[in-house]
């Protein structure tokens, strides 16, 4: 039996290689082992480059045949913009799309301007669909939901613990998805009631679909302490916080708990509003930097491993020193070292792909690549 979505998804590209994007995406749950085919009308578009509309033809219909991907897969921030920019990420989703379309069929197509569109009815298998997206999960984006939960059953999503901690995983290199600021209201309510409910394997799922790398999700519990501090009672209100999370990423290609924590604080102030709020600016002092700090070692030492890069063909000491130069600026790259007149060995916490675009933007030639190892020509 074949469900069939309508999708109006379109993808604008501005230039074959102005910026690298990589896939940010994870799935915390698997769809059913028997999950129906799923039948989606969609659109893609690719620019016309020196005029070439046949190979704009063909990238189109392979956006078009990606954006169907997501929708079997359900995901709930479109992927279909962001691993086109870069060739190599092009080359590497030839084969995940291969394995997940089950059938394609041009309903229409045709030029606008300087760009190639192609709309289709693609029939898709969602299983391989969610695990082709889930081999180009990028480890350094990191969604985040912790709400604050007052007394009353309210949920405040955005305050002061949450945006420090959002501004200390930034400083640490995280790109941060705030699913505070992403949900649409009726997932945000969904979201808040979970929380209340201490119903995290719901909150789990729900934040999941937002396609991070990894998952930072947890809340802040205020209770409410009155005015008595034991021995008096005094003219302002008093709250206990209780804050939990859990870190949830890759490690060794699964999808496992990394961490978890907690950790308690004290809030006072003229109304019991005023007292949890002062209670998240304490929390956001004392404990946010001390989280964001476990999340990267976690998250970094589950996935770092070893990568070669070599500079094939180069005899120049200049050109080895500005390619090693290069390699040491680039994000998350760290411990580089030579190995011999041609090559650098170097950790890397994200996938070889993501490092091999980024050289090749550049202005290096990837010759190839695995996991372990890229050849570059100068």
């Amino acid at each position: 039996m074949k469900e069939t979505v309508y999708l109006n998804s379109g993808l604008r590209i501005k230039s074959a290689m102005t910026s690298i994007c990589v896939v940010m995406i994870y799935l915390l749950f698997a769809l059913p082992a028997f999950a129906a085919n799923v039948t989606v009308e969609t659109v893609g578009e690719s620019i016309i480059v020196r005029d070439d509309v046949a190979s704009a033809r063909i990238q189109a219909e392979s956006r078009a045949k990606w954006a169907a991907m997501e929708e079997a897969a359900q995901v709930k921030v479109s992927v279909s913009s962001v691993i086109h920019n870069a060739e190599l990420l092009d080359e590497s989703a030839k084969t995940e799309i291969k394995g997940s379309v089950v059938d394609f069929k041009v309903l229409d197509q045709g030029r606008d301007g300087d760009t190639y569109w192609v709309q289709a009815k693609v029939t898709v298998d969602p299983t391989k669909s969610q695990n082709a997206m889930g081999n180009f999960a990028m480890n350094t984006k990191i969604a985040i939901y912790m709400p604050l939960m007052l007394p009353d059953g309210t949920a405040e999503e955005s305050h002061s613990f949450s945006e420090q901690l959002i501004n200390d995983l930034i400083d640490r290199g995280f790109e941060v998805m705030d699913i505070a600021m992403e949900a649409s209201p009726e997932l945000s309510k969904q979201l808040a009631t979970a929380a209340q409910k201490n119903d995290m394997a719901t909150v789990r799922s729900l934040v999941s679909q937002f396609m991070a790398g990894t998952i930072l999700v947890g809340k802040v519990k205020v209770i409410d302490k009155g005015q008595n501090v034991g021995y008096t009672k005094v003219n302002f209100k008093i709250v206990d916080g209780e804050v939990d999370y859990r870190i949830i990423g890759d490690k060794n290609g699964k999808k496992s708990i990394l961490a978890t924590g907690s950790m308690t604080g004290r809030g006072q102030g003229a109304t019991l509003e005023a007292a949890a709020y002062n209670l998240a600016k304490s929390l956001a002092n004392k404990s946010s930097s001390q989280v964001a700090s476990n999340v990267a070692v976690k998250v970094l030492g589950a996935n770092e491993k070893t990568i070669r890069v070599a500079l094939v063909g180069n005899s120049s000491v200049h050109k080895m020193n500005e390619f090693r130069d290069m390699i040491k600026n680039l994000s998350w790259v760290l411990d580089v070292k030579e190995q011999g007149t041609g090559a650098l060995t170097l950790s890397y916490p994200e996938k070889t792909l993501y490092l091999a675009t980024i050289i090749s933007s550049n202005g290096y030639k990837v010759k190839s690549f695995t996991e372990t190892e890229i050849q570059v020509y100068p």
